[in-house]
């Protein structure tokens, strides 16, 4: 018996959304916390726009003499994408990684973990990043080993569905003579500074030069897009910052036009 690891395809579609369910399960939640759909799955990774690649484990029982060839069961599973970072450029984001219980301990998610960071070796990233529960000791310590450090000083946040309707149901008000845009090509100097501030004011470094900004942000493929705020006083002062990241990956974007025209907006 052995177990080999491979690109996901549209058929293995349901098997992953069991292996998801698992998952949630094996961290505490209930199985009902998984809202994604095949239908979501089947859209977003095997689309016109990729918003995740997937990575299946499989394990082939061998049969001897005669006996037929069972097909392989689907052991495992590895979804990242790629993403974007204010002080780090492009990075890879691995969102799960799974191998049912009864396969751990067999090198399976030491591959998951290598096939990924050969796709941010390909891409030329500065950053493999990934969240592990505080309490799951043995993956911490497995991560560890491989040279990962917790970045113990953020704190992970997220808004629900019905969160992000409620926060664009909410006036926008800003403060008089400020307005916000998507940045353009000639903001990057600007933005530069401003990052260079961010990576002090969060002890991190930045590690992204200009030229890559202007080369991910402004040339295809997009890698992000740019939103700024500036507020005219005297002539034209870029005052503050954010970086807006599709979670996407390189070969597809999500375009301005889908989006709400919340950023579109002056006082």
């Amino acid at each position: 018996m052995a177990w080999s690891l491979r690109k996901g395809t549209r058929e293995d579609i349901p098997a992953l959304l069991t292996l998801n369910k698992e998952l949630a399960v094996s961290q505490g939640f209930e199985e009902g916390v998984v809202k994604v759909q095949e239908e979501d799955l089947l859209r977003d990774g095997f689309g016109d726009t990729k918003y995740f690649h997937l990575l299946i484990a499989e394990w082939q029982k061998e049969f001897e003499g005669d006996s037929p060839t069972v097909k392989p069961e689907v052991i495992g599973y590895g979804l990242y994408f790629t993403s974007y970072s204010g002080t780090g450029g492009r990075m890879v984001y691995i969102e799960d990684i799974y191998v049912k219980e009864e396969h751990r301990k067999k090198g399976i998610g030491n591959a998951f973990m290598k096939r990924a960071a050969e796709a941010a070796n390909e891409l030329k990233c500065h950053k493999l990043g990934w969240s592990c529960l505080d309490d799951n000791t043995e993956a911490l310590t497995f991560y560890y080993h491989l040279g990962a450090k917790i970045l113990d000083h953020f704190t992970r946040m997220r808004i629900e569905r019905e969160g992000i309707k409620k926060l664009l149901s909410n006036p926008v008000q800003l403060s008089p003579g400020v307005k916000v845009r998507f940045g353009v090509r000639e903001d990057v100097p600007a933005v530069y500074t401003l990052m260079k501030e961010l990576a002090v004011a969060n002890g991190d470094t930045l590690t992204v030069s200009e030229a890559e900004l202007v080369q991910d942000g402004f040339t295809d493929p997009k890698y992000f897009y740019l939103v700024v705020a500036e507020k005219t006083l005297e002539g034209k002062e870029l005052c503050t910052l954010q970086t807006v990241v599709p979670w996407v990956v390189p070969t597809g974007v999500c375009p301005p036009q889908l989006w709400s025209n919340c950023w579109d907006f002056q006082n």
